[in-house]
């Protein structure tokens, strides 16, 4: 499977960033080459985990949310994690591992939402550095890189990190490529599929 990412790969990616919802057909015209193919790239580009899903972008203004970031000093992954997963206003959370900095972004209907957010991540063991109010957000855009790459580094589909050697390949019914470091992991992410499926 080759890990290159070609300047038809990023045309695809530049008309995906601006229209998530642009069919096979549609970007099988504007980049040239036959539906199949078009189809087969961005299976391909999903299975490297690099297109995560199509999601709406709302502007939280209209529903009268107030951005703020938090910028906190913190431990472990996992206490931040717990914090993000327990707080729904939580949109982003940004680590700087070396040097043991975080950055959160936090929408909130009400102030004192912001109170108990930065109290979670004092009781979690980090300690809350400053919090800002966001009052412009008008400079925005998907990044993309600016030329083709000669090498692509795919992510395990269940614990999310780089895959180094050759990956260890699942093709679902759908066609839906999955790549994983290891047996091990895929084995571990079918049964968290499947305990979750059995617990709704």
């Amino acid at each position: 499977m080759p890990r290159t990412l070609d300047a038809i790969d990023l045309e695809i990616l530049r008309i995906l960033a601006r229209d998530c919802k642009a069919t096979i057909k549609d970007l099988s015209a504007q980049v040239g080459v036959s539906p199949p193919v078009v189809r087969k790239r961005i299976r391909r580009m999903k299975s490297w985990g690099l297109i995560k899903g199509c999601t709406p972008l709302l502007d939280p203004e209209v529903l009268g949310a107030t951005s703020y970031i938090i910028v906190f000093e913190f431990r472990g992954h996992q206490s931040i994690r717990k914090v993000f997963e327990s707080n729904p206003e939580i949109e982003k959370v940004y680590l700087s591992t070396p040097k043991r900095l975080g950055v959160m972004v936090v929408r909130v209907l009400d102030v004192k939402r912001l109170d108990t957010i930065s109290r979670n991540l004092e009781d979690s063991g980090a300690k809350v550095v400053s919090t800002a109010i966001v009052d412009d957000e008008s400079l925005e855009r998907t990044w993309l890189p600016e030329r083709p790459l000669e090498t692509v580094q795919p992510k395990c589909a269940f614990c999310g990190s780089p895959i180094i050697g050759r990956p260890y390949k699942v093709t679902l019914e759908d066609g839906t490529i999955l790549l994983f470091n290891s047996e091990d992991c895929a084995e571990a992410y079918f049964t968290l599929r499947t305990r979750k499926r059995t617990n709704k």
